[in-house]
């Protein structure tokens, strides 16, 4: 009955593990989109200052996209 508890520990710390490595939290370019109800396209352009992006539509995605914590793919 021991070893069966001891067991059963490791594998709910090796479990815990495991999912402490997985970033539940990524914001994602689609996230924005979605919440900014434009495409992926126009988000990853008004992240990169792409000239054809209005300026205002500019300002709400970044805005958005800080509000959200998003932080870009290295």
């Amino acid at each position: 009955a021991e070893r069966a508890e001891l067991l059963q520990h490791i594998e709910a710390e090796t479990q815990l593990e495991r999912l402490q490595c997985v970033r539940f939290d990524m914001i994602r370019l689609k996230d924005i989109a979605a919440r900014a109800d434009v495409s992926v396209m126009t988000v990853s352009k008004a992240l990169r200052d792409e000239p054809d992006i209005s300026g205002a539509t500019k300002a709400r995605i970044r805005a958005l996209a800080d509000e959200m914590g998003y932080v870009p793919h290295t």
